[in-house]
């Protein structure tokens, strides 16, 4: 999802939005890179409970913190 805002100075700023854990987060649309859904998240042995385990990202293998 995304919004746009005016800023104090008058121009519009777009936000990335999204549930995580019930609670709405946002980001400024220029500082997201890629947004997608992970379809394999491998679990880590002995990791602590933040990390949800790593993915494979376009050949690069990127830990997976869960937010909530």
């Amino acid at each position: 999802m995304s919004k746009k805002t005016q800023s104090s100075e008058g121009a519009m700023v777009e936000y990335v939005t999204a549930m995580i854990g019930g609670q709405l987060f946002g980001l400024p649309i220029s500082r997201v890179q890629d947004v997608f859904m992970p379809e394999r998240v491998t679990r880590v042995p002995l990791s602590s409970r933040e990390i949800a385990g790593v993915l494979n990202l376009r050949g690069r293998i990127v830990t997976v913190v869960d937010m909530r």
